[in-house]
């Protein structure tokens, strides 16, 4: 990925679109979630045909896609489960959280956006491509779309230079039960895990 710097000289009011399905995360503080987004350090990725912004707080890492294990009754978001340190991590779809097209399988360079707060015990977002980090400038922040709220992921738009692209939180990407059920599943797979686990 490449780094950059962008920002506008016009100034723009942060507006916040409601939680996805009109509920608060689990773990989130209303307040916390209403506070305005003030740019920074960010991950651009692309998702589809849409150009989304990450802020890098929220991105451990990025990760090529390795051969995933996932179990047949997974539901659909879930692409798989990857081993890190003997427990499982969940790797997600974002264009089905985010209500965008889903490609029929990932290309050659999509990439895993390792995400510590998701679901509240952390884990992998499956985008097609992490193409570069920038330092976007509170300046250049934009009030959001609300006809284009990806779902209620969206929380800000920002001029990278290469036009306005949505602002993501990481702590929207999933409503609270949908939370709960990502935990179990987690758990299940931590637990089938560690049964293959050879003693030292």
């Amino acid at each position: 990925m490449t780094q950059k710097v962008a920002g506008s000289s016009a100034s723009f009011r942060n507006d916040v679109a409601p939680p996805r399905n009109g509920t608060m995360p689990l773990g989130m503080d209303e307040t916390d979630d209403m506070r305005p987004w003030e740019g920074g350090w960010s991950v651009i990725a692309r998702v589809g045909d849409r150009r989304l912004v990450f802020p890098a707080a929220e991105v451990s890492s990025v990760l090529p896609v390795p051969p995933l294990w996932r179990p047949p009754t997974s539901p659909k978001p879930v692409v798989g489960f990857l081993p890190v340190a003997s427990e499982a991590m969940p790797v997600l779809h974002a264009a089905l959280l985010l209500g965008l097209p889903e490609p029929e399988r990932p290309d050659f360079y999509a990439h895993i956006l390792v995400l510590p707060a998701l679901g509240g015990a952390g884990g992998g977002l499956l985008v097609d491509r992490a193409e570069e980090t920038v330092m976007i400038a509170a300046e250049a922040i934009a009030p959001l779309d609300p006809a284009d709220t990806l779902n209620g992921c969206a929380i800000a738009l920002a001029d990278t230079g290469h036009g306005l692209v949505p602002v993501l939180s990481v702590a929207r990407l999933l409503a609270t039960a949908e939370t709960a059920a990502l935990a179990e599943l987690t758990d299940l797979a931590s637990r089938r895990l560690a049964a293959w686990e050879v003693p030292a």
